[in-house]
């Protein structure tokens, strides 16, 4: 279990890379904020 939380925070941090070195839309960004929030 510790690693598929590992890699699910992983993924999430990948995605903030993402929306942080990529210009996103507003609305990108809201729902990238959503699945974040989703995850915990």
């Amino acid at each position: 279990m510790r690693a598929e939380h590992a890699e699910r925070e992983a993924a999430r941090l990948h995605e903030l890379n993402i929306a942080i070195t990529e210009p996103l839309t507003f609305e990108e960004y809201g729902q990238i904020g959503r699945s974040a929030d989703g995850q915990g």
